[in-house]
């Protein structure tokens, strides 16, 4: 058992070579954007490799690894470009990959977030969600393989499946309906999952699922922009973008699983808001001293407009530090604790109360010590009751 654990690190990585080797070969001649998400691939097969590696027991670094098939699968369905004489199975079997590949994207990253960080479902009795997965990529197996008429994904062409009997799925109007109603379960059961983690768990995986939660976000901040500006945006630029800010997902994955500065995510989050709304100040500022000094000194005085930016460049210069200090007192006081000395802060407590007799007092100094540096929501101080002897 030892020694096969031993050499499943090294199956992995053979397999994130193999991987790499047949992505370079597909991508001659292909278009940039295709470059782009095969490359991701082949990254998340390697953060895959490197969680086995570290450890080889773990589901998360599997299931990392099931895209790299999609690449495989890809190119062992070059021959469906042109139309098919003759039925074979090898045909069925390129065929059926050429339009069910996507499940080895898709479904992984649903078990990804709904077993993360612990590679196991949140309790036995969420076992069902990884059944559904499973069941819902086996119906798709099973049915393309039996539909009475196959052909490619975006091929022009069929040919009769003499093991048909089968209509195909999307010609039936009760189908897609339900097929997407188990999407939409499975994916709100994942996210479910993981939001009860957080609640239910230790300090380690709550901070665990926090990594995984910044580089959601992360994503989320680089996808809704071009939602919304995808027709003045280059379009190559957003798959770039977007290609990183989904790679930041794996990433942050290992940095969780393998605890390495596990507990440095809340200073990671707290400079990432701080700097978000020091960039918006500033570049409001900009913006408004701008158009400020165009529409009001530059006419009225006769100024080039140059002047005007050149100013306005210079007042965001100048507010800079006293801007990004206020945004991370602010921020640090309403999200997070403000750092302190704690051997300072005994040190005071104790001196101030060293000669105090005043229960009251003691308490008072107490509360406010606490108050002022972990900043609870409520605070409340426990007594035993005074204590009484019944005389004799």
């Amino acid at each position: 058992m030892v020694r096969r654990t031993r050499q499943m690190p090294t199956l992995a990585w053979v397999y994130v070579v193999a991987v790499a080797v047949l992505t370079i070969t597909t991508l001659r001649g292909a278009p940039a954007d295709e470059v782009v998400w095969k490359t991701l691939v082949v990254a998340y097969t390697v953060v895959g490799a490197f969680i086995v590696h570290r450890q080889p027991g773990h589901a998360i670094g599997w299931l990392l690894l099931v895209p790299g098939l999609a690449v495989i699968s890809d190119f062992g369905t070059r021959s469906l470009a042109q139309p098919a004489d003759e039925f074979t199975v090898r045909l069925l079997v390129d065929i059926w990959v050429d339009n069910y590949a996507w499940l080895l994207v898709i479904f992984p990253i649903i078990l990804l977030l709904a077993l993360f960080p612990t590679g196991r479902p949140l309790s036995p009795r969420w076992r069902w969600h990884t059944r559904i997965v499973i069941g819902m990529t086996l119906l798709l197996v099973v049915w393309g393989s039996l539909m009475r008429e196959i052909g490619p994904l975006e091929g022009h062409w069929t040919i009769d499946n003499p093991i048909g009997v089968l209509p195909n799925p999307a010609d039936l109007a009760w189908f897609m309906p339900l097929w997407a109603l188990g999407l939409i379960a499975i994916t709100i059961g994942a996210l479910v999952s993981m939001v009860l983690r957080f609640r239910r768990g230790d300090r380690v995986e709550r901070t665990q699922v926090k990594w995984l939660l910044y580089a959601a976000s992360f994503f989320a901040a680089v996808y809704v922009p071009f939602a919304i500006f995808h027709e003045v945006m280059p379009g190559l630029l957003f798959e770039l973008l977007l290609a990183g800010s989904l790679l930041f997902v794996p990433v942050a994955m290992a940095i969780a699983i393998l605890r390495y500065q596990v507990f440095d995510i809340d200073v990671v989050i707290r400079r990432t808001v701080v700097y978000v709304v020091v960039a918006g100040v500033l570049v409001a500022t900009y913006t408004a001293s701008v158009v400020l000094l165009q529409s009001m000194v530059g006419e009225a005085l006769g100024l080039d407009s140059s002047l005007g930016v050149a100013g306005s460049t210079l007042i965001v210069v100048a507010l800079f530090h006293p801007v990004r200090r206020q945004v991370h007192r602010v921020v640090s006081r309403r999200f997070f604790r403000l750092p302190y000395d704690t051997n300072a802060i005994v040190t005071g407590f104790g001196a101030t109360v060293r000669d105090q007799t005043d229960p009251d007092r003691v308490q008072a100094e107490l509360a406010e010590t606490v108050t002022s540096t972990l900043h609870p929501s409520t605070i409340g101080l426990w007594l035993p009751a005074p204590w009484t002897t019944s005389p004799d």
